[in-house]
């Protein structure tokens, strides 16, 4: 019970600061916008196609339904397949940990 009333006021604290979701949420766009953008460019596919891609790839769930064929287009894969989880997901843990410290307080 205890448990589950510490998460709560987490997740209140973390979805309170709505400033910080939308700070990840432009930051995630942002960052799969250029890679559809240059996924597109070097793969010559629909800008939706690239979209899907990049969606997919972002996630690591990379369904295989689109890849790329281009040196252009894997070098954008990998630097996708990298800032994802290298940045994206060290700064929600972070927002998380930062709302931890300030209920403690």
């Amino acid at each position: 019970m205890l448990r589950r009333q510490g998460m709560k006021r987490i997740v209140d604290r973390v979805a309170g600061s709505t400033d910080t979701f939308v700070e990840l949420m432009v930051l995630y766009a942002t960052l799969l916008s250029i890679a559809a953008g240059l996924y597109s460019f070097f793969e010559g596919q629909p800008l939706g196609d690239a979209l899907w891609w990049a969606a997919s790839t972002a996630t690591t769930v990379g369904y295989g339904d689109v890849a790329p064929t281009t040196t252009g287009g894997r070098i954008v894969a990998i630097a996708l397949m990298h800032l994802v989880p290298l940045f994206i997901g060290p700064l929600v843990v972070a927002r998380i940990l930062t709302a931890l410290v300030k209920d403690q307080n």
